[in-house]
């Protein structure tokens, strides 16, 4: 079948995928030859792989790429500030609701503090990430806008280190540090990462490994052992801080790709250190738990990580974490008629205009791709993330290299390609707010259910566990209600 064809007959199941989702994300569960329509991250899985497809024919089928960006015209300039800003607004506008779930344990002034020498009753090691509650809690109390503006000030960090980094491996390449930090900003996923305070682990883990690679960035041309000990007490102090930061080998990696010679010479290097690094706190941890720790399956009691089968690795690794960040919507959060339309536009803008002149880093864009599927792998056993998108906080880390592929997709093809990737950053700043808007009706929800059970005698068993898909009390009800009987309102 000629290119052409193959590409037309993409095309085709993009539109028809494009409608299923959209009747989905409008109507309700759909009633199917094959049964009734409820989770749809099968049909998203698909239409990213057929979109995928549609990419590597048009990255693969052109030759006159120069390997550069086109100018970025000022309107896009404009908008890759605007719609950022109104990332902040909204998240500012949910700073303002109640805690949810684990929120009430881990902003408790009572709380346990960091320990470095027992592993945590969840089975996890993170005693610097346990030493950043302590430190919040002193001036945070409980008053969950300070807590959630904290989240968003590191959430803004990052996506900043984000550009810099971007700046450092391809310097020539104007447009992607500044789209792939705006999608790293705006991604949808990023409700459950600022929102939910007990998120903030995965914050700090990634704004150190940030740090420890622009650092080596930056110091690696001329104070070569300056950088590696910042890079080297940066990564344990990454690890320490949540388990996701093992994927630190991976993101070194990135150096690899970079257009700077003097970079992808001293790559191996830095990778090295960074495994010596993972390696050695990794032999610390065994000898710690006796074993890999980690939660603990519910039925087993054994760590969930030897769960794992070669399908739900497969299933997880090549379907789950790309319907995830390719389309990350809560579908259990209720019906919206605008959304319908607005995923068709969101595939036609892939499909049509991603990698329209990327054939000069082609090598580069397949990297990424694996690249974003291998720093997933120290959370692969709880990737299996369901139509709600909880546990989407843990493709925080994965989204680094996601995002800069988005950069260089969207980047070299001139100014169609700056308008589509605006519009795709658009219609993500549109799912970031219905995402939330589900995360602020479960604190509505606790605050309520709280408020009530401080006076009247109910079970904390009715407590509710979860609304519209996302954590209400699944834990930390008696908290809640022990906070609200004791505050002066009461």
């Amino acid at each position: 079948m000629p290119l052409s064809r193959f590409r037309c007959a993409l095309g085709t199941a993009v539109v028809g995928l494009g409608l299923i989702l959209a009747a989905r994300v409008t109507q309700g569960p759909l009633e199917t030859p094959l049964g009734t329509l409820h989770n749809p991250l099968g049909y998203v899985t698909a239409l990213a792989f057929a979109i995928a497809a549609g990419i590597f024919l048009q990255v693969c089928s052109r030759t006159d790429d120069d390997g550069t960006d086109g100018p970025i015209a000022i309107t896009w300039k404009l908008g890759l500030l605007a719609l950022p800003g109104i990332g902040v607004y909204l998240f500012l506008a949910a700073a303002q609701e109640s805690f949810v779930s684990d929120d009430y344990i881990l902003t408790h002034q009572d709380a346990a503090h960091a320990n470095w020498q027992q592993p945590g009753g969840d089975g996890a090691f993170r005693p610097l990430g346990q030493s950043y509650f302590d430190v919040m809690r002193v001036f945070a109390t409980e008053q969950p806008s300070i807590w959630r503006c904290a989240s968003l000030a590191l959430h803004t960090v990052n996506a900043g280190l984000l550009f810099w980094l971007c700046r450092a491996l391809w310097p020539s390449r104007k447009a992607i540090p500044a789209l792939a930090a705006a999608l790293f900003f705006l991604h949808a996923s990023r409700a459950e990462t600022v929102f939910w305070t007990a998120a903030s682990f995965d914050l700090i883990a990634v704004l150190l490994c940030l740090v420890a690679l622009n650092v080596w960035a930056t110091w690696n041309g001329s104070h070569r052992g300056l950088a590696s000990f910042c890079f080297a007490v940066i990564a344990v102090a990454a690890i320490l801080s949540k388990e996701s930061a093992y994927a630190l080998p991976f993101l070194c990696s990135l150096f690899l790709l970079s257009s700077e010679r003097t970079q992808r010479r001293a790559a191996p290097q830095l990778i090295a250190i960074a495994s010596v690094v993972c390696v050695l706190l990794l032999a610390h941890r065994l000898l710690l738990f006796g074993g890999p720790g980690g939660y603990a399956d519910p039925e087993t009691g054994r760590p969930m990580i030897f769960s794992l089968n070669l399908i739900s690795t497969a299933k997880a690794l090549l379907a789950r974490i790309w319907a995830v960040l390719f389309l990350p919507w809560n579908w259990e959060s209720g019906l919206e008629r605008l959304a319908g339309p607005l995923m068709m536009v969101y595939a036609f803008l892939w499909f049509r205009f991603a990698g329209l002149a990327a054939t000069a880093h082609r090598y580069t864009l397949l990297a990424l791709t694996c690249l974003t599927a291998a720093c997933a792998l120290p959370a692969l056993h709880l990737l299996l993330i369901g139509s709600s998108l909880l546990g989407a906080r843990l493709l925080y880390l994965p989204g680094i290299p996601f995002c800069m592929l988005f950069g260089m997709l969207f980047a070299s093809g001139g100014a169609r390609s700056h308008a589509a990737g605006m519009g795709v950053l658009a219609i993500q700043l549109f799912f970031l707010g219905h995402n939330l808007e589900a995360w602020r009706s479960a604190a509505r929800s606790a605050d309520a259910f709280c408020t009530v059970a401080a006076t009247q005698e109910i079970p904390l068993e009715q407590a509710p566990q979860r609304l519209r898909g996302v954590y209400v009390l699944e834990n930390g009800a008696s908290e809640c209600v022990s906070r609200k009987r004791h505050s002066p309102t009461n």
